[in-house]
C-alpha cells in the first residue's frame, strides 16, 4: 500500500447535494479499489487560472488515501467516467523526515572581575593610605 493524494476539480454549477453525491461516488471508487481513505476535505470554490472544460471556476476537493499500486489504473478509469469531475490529479505522497535543530548551548561568560591572587592581595591599611593621599592631592 502506498499513500496517495487525490485532488479533484468538481463542476461549479452543482448544488450542495450534487457535490456530496459526487464525493460519495469517488469515495465508493476508492473503497472498491481496496483503498483506505485517511482524510477528505472540500476546499471550496476556486477561480481557475485557465478554463477547464469551459468552466472558469470549480470546487476543489482533496483526498488522502492508501492504495495498492496495481489498483491505481482501475481508479483512474473510473474517475474519467464521472461527468461532474472536470479534472483530477493522483500523486504519490512522500513523507520527508522532519529536520530538527540542535538546541543552542550558551557559552559560560567569564566573570567580569578577576579574583585577586595571593600576590596581589591588598590589605585594608594600604587602601586607607592611598585614599588619604588622594584626598591630600585634591585639597
Amino acid at each position: 500500500m502506498r499513500n496517495y493524494e487525490l485532488s479533484l476539480l468538481v463542476n461549479p454549477t452543482l448544488e450542495e447535494e450534487g457535490i456530496q453525491g459526487t464525493l460519495q461516488q469517488v469515495t465508493n471508487f476508492l473503497q472498491e479499489s481496496e483503498g483506505i481513505i485517511q482524510s477528505q476535505s472540500l476546499l471550496g470554490k476556486r477561480v481557475l487560472p485557465a478554463p477547464v472544460l469551459k468552466q472558469n471556476e470549480a470546487y476543489l476537493v482533496s483526498f488522502a488515501a492508501s492504495l495498492a499500486p496495481e489498483n491505481v489504473e482501475q481508479l483512474e478509469k473510473k474517475l474519467k467516467e464521472v461527468k461532474n469531475v472536470l479534472r483530477f490529479l493522483l500523486t504519490v505522497k512522500k513523507y520527508r523526515a522532519v529536520k530538527t535543530k540542535a538546541p543552542r548551548v550558551r557559552k559560560i561568560q567569564k566573570p567580569l572581575m578577576k579574583e585577586a591572587s595571593a600576590e596581589q592581595k591588598i590589605e585594608l591599611a594600604d587602601i586607607d593610605k592611598k585614599v588619604e593621599e588622594m584626598i591630600e592631592k585634591i585639597q
